[in-house]
């Protein structure tokens, strides 16, 4: 049965802005529509430096316990094809990355067109002017098994490849079957249980799953379309799976719920849920559990749980900077 209502903003005893609301952010005003209730601003200093190397694309030398980067020249700054909604192309974004693919000490950053680094976690704005598309962060291209992240505990959280014990991770399940990455201006908060769930969230930005046609690269920020969540219930915590789809993919127009998917991809859903249990089984953890007795949830269910996360961060780490509302 699925649970017909979650926690709303006002359970959570935060303030909820007008049905349409024009937010200053970072990159400049949008209109959000109803539910989309809060935006960041923050100013972060392009300088600074990070772990082993440092960030100005000069020559850096690693001096860590354990060395893994010699002397070695940043990488080129590329220009990615980010492009979000709300009139924001206009501010596309870089990723510049120093260290080497492969090694612990690599790191992409995020830059806007200025050259002013920022955080892909707390500057990239959540929602677009659409409803029910959001702004997603790729962390791992499908087909693909290095377990790259949103280093959420770095100054600007760039992103790296995830280690444990030393050892750079990868999926030894197989390759990602899907465009896995984050969604920003998001997090599963450590001390709230969801009630669907029984488990305390898991303390990150919240999981999104692209099942779309197209392979995404690393730090490549998309519009998507909001399907269904799963509740994935990782080593006693709560992880949500957003399903969501590029909102430009080939499929998009005939995809708009769990439903739909069911339709145009039949065995999709199924075969995403067995991957997900399964897959630590390999490095000799157990299987991974489901909540809702493994149901995928409808797309309305998945934005009130957006709205939840995305309020505790909110709470934590958000600042409004709210430019002028329209009651109407």
């Amino acid at each position: 049965m699925i649970p017909s209502k979650r926690n709303s903003p006002e359970d959570l005893q935060l303030p909820t802005l007008p049905k349409r609301c024009v937010i200053q952010n970072d990159f400049g005003p949008g209109t959000y529509a109803q539910g989309n209730i809060f935006s960041s601003r923050r100013s972060i200093p392009r300088s600074g430096s990070v772990n082993i190397f440092n960030v100005s694309g000069d020559e850096s030398t690693s001096v860590s316990k354990g060395n893994v980067c010699s002397t070695e020249r940043s990488m080129p700054r590329t220009r990615s094809a980010n492009s979000m909604q709300d009139g924001l192309s206009s501010h596309p974004l870089t990723t510049p990355t120093s260290g080497e693919k492969g090694k612990a000490c690599f790191r992409m950053f995020f830059e806007k067109n200025d050259n002013r680094r920022i955080s892909p976690w707390h500057d990239i704005p959540l929602f677009t002017s659409v409803e029910g598309v959001c702004n997603m962060v790729c962390e791992i291209p499908k087909w693909t098994r290095a377990k790259y992240e949103v280093a959420t505990g770095e100054h600007l959280n760039p992103i790296k490849q995830d280690e444990k014990q030393g050892v750079l991770r990868e999926y030894k399940w197989g390759d990602m079957m899907f465009n896995y990455g984050m969604f920003p201006q998001t997090w599963e908060d450590p001390n709230f249980i969801p009630p669907a769930t029984g488990y305390k969230g898991d303390n990150d930005p919240l999981d999104v799953v692209e099942v779309g046609t197209r392979q995404l690269r690393t730090g490549e920020v998309v519009a998507v379309k909001v399907l269904g969540v799963l509740a994935m219930i990782d080593d006693e915590e709560t992880d949500w799976k957003v399903i969501v789809i590029r909102a430009e993919d080939a499929l998009a127009g005939r995809l708009n719920n769990v439903q739909d998917l069911h339709v145009e991809m039949p065995g999709a859903i199924d075969a995403l849920r067995e991957w997900l249990r399964v897959y630590k089984v390999s490095e000799g953890k157990p299987e991974n559990k489901f909540a809702l007795g493994g149901e995928a949830m409808p797309k309305e269910y998945a934005m009130d749980v957006i709205l939840e996360t995305h309020a505790h961060w909110v709470k934590k780490y958000g600042k409004c900077k709210l430019a002028k509302c329209d009651e109407h």
